[in-house]
């Protein structure tokens, strides 16, 4: 599973580089927003984005915004702040159609998370790759059958070692986002991930 983490680059809009990683094959998009966004730029590129995932049939979730996601009619909404508790107060808001995940650290909360009805969980960039393994093979030991997805600056040279390490899936952003081909960039990866299903 890819998610690409759309956040601000410095060659493309936010809506171009949903649009690249479209081409390239992804078909779960993260809107990651400037907390110093103001609302009309949020709702122009949110509407863009929902928009062209619709017509491509590819899942949009906002990180941090569960009160956008749910005016706007998004699929879902990733959660990096707040930890647990936030997740399930976004939850108990959209309902439970919509898609949930959130950051999370400890083995307590993993299992948490999944008794709440969250969808799937990350963990932090921070946390070594030889940590989050223990961590997801305890937490799979312990019964967790929900996704744990990797974050962070993660590059085609990442993919197998964090696969290896448990995780279901990866959320990409930079080596996408600033790549010189942003569509090729994509198609490596799902290429990557391909090789190991």
């Amino acid at each position: 599973m890819l998610q690409f983490i759309c956040g601000q680059s410095d060659r493309y809009s936010q809506s171009e580089l949903a649009q690249m990683a479209i081409e390239g094959g992804c078909v779960w998009i993260q809107l990651r927003m400037p907390q110093d966004a103001d609302a009309g730029y949020l709702r122009d590129t949110g509407a863009d984005l929902v928009a062209m995932c619709r017509d491509a049939s590819a899942f949009l979730i906002f990180e941090d915004m569960p009160e956008q996601a749910r005016e706007m009619g998004v699929h879902g909404v990733h959660i990096t702040r707040g930890g647990l508790a936030r997740a399930v107060e976004t939850r108990e808001l959209l309902g439970p159609e919509a898609v949930v995940g959130v950051e999370l650290a400890t083995l307590a909360d993993i299992d948490a998370a999944q008794r709440a009805d969250i969808d799937y969980v990350s963990l932090p960039a921070s946390m070594e790759v030889e940590r989050c393994a223990e961590l997801i093979a305890a937490a799979r030991a312990a019964g967790l059958t929900i996704p744990v997805v990797a974050t962070g600056d993660i590059y085609p040279e990442d993919v197998e070692v964090l696969l290896t390490a448990g995780f279901s899936g990866i959320a990409v952003g930079k080596a996408i986002s600033e790549s010189n081909d942003p569509v090729s960039a994509t198609e490596e990866f799902l290429t990557l991930l391909g090789r190991a299903d």
